[in-house]
């Protein structure tokens, strides 16, 4: 967590996707790194970051999400992780996976997006 001059932090983030659980950890077919997730060899995601400009600040804050992404994509992007070239790759389509952070308002049938109550669009390009 990354903390600005006065102190509150200004990055958040999970360990996990929300759908991950640690007994998952000891079955054949999953993976979670630091960066990397695989659920039963079917569900593929990426930590991706949501970089926001701090109004009067020179700081930013920084949203750390799971990216769900297509088992082609996850491969893709697997192939491309210590290649200095993929900057230059263009944007994976996925889905921001919800994870209830701070206020749990119950069950939802949204959870699945990063979406708030008006539906406001995710930002396009997360990695």
């Amino acid at each position: 967590m990354r903390r600005g001059a006065c102190g509150p932090p200004l990055s958040y983030g999970t360990r996990a996707p929300a759908y991950w659980r640690d007994d998952l950890a000891s079955q054949p077919g999953n993976l979670l790194t630091a960066d990397q997730c695989v659920i039963a060899n079917e569900h593929f995601f990426v930590r991706a970051r949501i970089v926001l400009p701090i109004v009067d600040s020179p700081e930013t804050f920084e949203w750390s999400v799971w990216v769900s992404l297509s088992p082609g994509n996850y491969q893709r992007a697997c192939d491309l992780w210590n290649d200095p070239a993929r900057v230059n790759e263009p944007p994976y389509f996925g889905w921001p996976v919800m994870v209830r952070v701070l206020v749990d308002h119950g069950p939802r049938d949204d959870e699945g997006h990063i979406a708030d109550d008006r539906n406001r669009p995710v930002q396009e390009r997360c990695f």
